[in-house]
């Protein structure tokens, strides 16, 4: 599932920068946009 971060974290050792797009497993992507970090992307 592709998000748009909404913050910059660390994911499996590589750097996520807010406002990047990025494609994640759909349950991490679930819980990132429920913890207000990520949004998913159109």
């Amino acid at each position: 599932m592709k998000v748009i971060m909404l913050v910059q974290t660390m994911y499996k050792n590589q750097l996520l920068r807010e406002g990047g797009t990025y494609e994640i497993p759909e349950d991490t992507a679930a819980r990132w946009i429920r913890s207000k970090i990520a949004k998913a992307a159109e």
